[in-house]
């Protein structure tokens, strides 16, 4: 069964959509790279350090910083910084877009970027239970690790709350 609809889906695509939406995925996980070093980045300038993006890649991206004092508090809202600019940007666009799109069942190109930011660029990046991501980096900054999971838990609850009340909306518009 799940094979047949598989193919079926498969079969439907035409080669210019196929080409377009993997493009607009990669664009996508792109720019939701570029948001969060820029968050990184404008938190730093916020805050009095000296800063720069080293890095931006499909997947990844670094941003370097230099604060007077090294303060642990200025460098844990640096760490958060890329994680919070990229959720806040993801909240505009997906309540930028009407609803008209999620009450005909669509996801829209917009709301598929926000989910991206949300996931990608917000949520996993402020996990604090690996290694490299900003999550971890706050706590090695000196966060408290519960504090760390617990703003992690809530960023969590709000992407999931934000997307599946949406998901039920437009289910129940039918």
């Amino acid at each position: 069964m799940i094979l047949r609809r598989l193919e079926e889906e498969i079969k439907s695509w035409n080669a210019p959509d196929y080409i377009l939406n993997t493009v607009f995925l990669l664009l996508s996980f792109f720019m939701s790279t570029a948001i969060h070093e820029f968050g990184h980045l404008i938190t730093s300038i916020l805050l009095g350090c000296k800063a720069g993006i080293l890095e931006i890649t499909l997947l990844q991206g670094a941003t370097g910083f230099e604060c007077i004092g090294n303060n642990a508090i200025s460098n844990i809202l640096i760490a958060y910084g890329g994680g919070i600019s990229a959720f806040i940007f993801g909240l505009i666009l997906w309540f930028s877009e009407g609803k008209k799109d999620m009450e005909r069942g669509e996801l829209s190109n917009i709301r598929l970027f926000a989910i991206i930011l949300f996931f990608l660029s917000s949520v996993f990046q402020l996990y604090p239970g690996y290694r490299g991501l900003d999550g971890y980096k706050a706590i090695e900054f000196g966060l408290n690790p519960i504090v760390a999971w617990l703003i992690w838990f809530f960023m969590l609850s709000i992407v999931a709350n934000i997307i599946v009340t949406e998901r039920e909306y437009a289910s129940r518009s039918d």
